[in-house]
């Protein structure tokens, strides 16, 4: 398995990613729930915001692997993008008590590949 920079292995970049996306991801659950509380926003933007916070949080991902491993940086973005969609699945699978397996996850993971492919092209274009 080839090292990145600092000696960081591919696996343990898209680790790391994928459990700060899992982070960013309940940070984020607890904001949009303080706002639903507070009457900030309406619970008709559930849909909306759920779809947003996982494209911020494999964005979130993406650009700690890019930042980590410096070669590669689409494929690396894509990967820490679909690993955070997967993990996240599971987490949430095992706190609500219900594995099932739908077509809804190929779209996690096609929303978490294409954005963590996304941010990482942005990172690199601004470089």
């Amino acid at each position: 398995m080839q090292i990145g920079t600092k000696g960081n292995t591919l696996l343990m970049v898209l680790l790391k990613a994928s459990f700060l996306g899992a982070a960013a991801s309940f940070a984020l659950l607890l904001l949009f729930a303080l706002a639903l509380q507070k009457n900030w926003l309406q619970l008709s933007a559930l849909g909306v915001m759920t779809v947003a916070i996982k494209v911020a949080s494999a964005a979130a991902a993406s650009a700690l692997a890019v930042g980590l491993y410096k070669r590669r940086a689409w494929l690396v973005g894509g990967l820490a993008g679909l690993c955070y969609a997967a993990l996240a699945f599971l987490l949430f699978s095992v706190m609500s008590k219900s594995f099932s397996i739908s077509l809804g996850i190929l779209s996690d993971l096609g929303t978490g590949a294409l954005a963590g492919v996304f941010t990482a092209l942005l990172i690199r274009m601004f470089r």
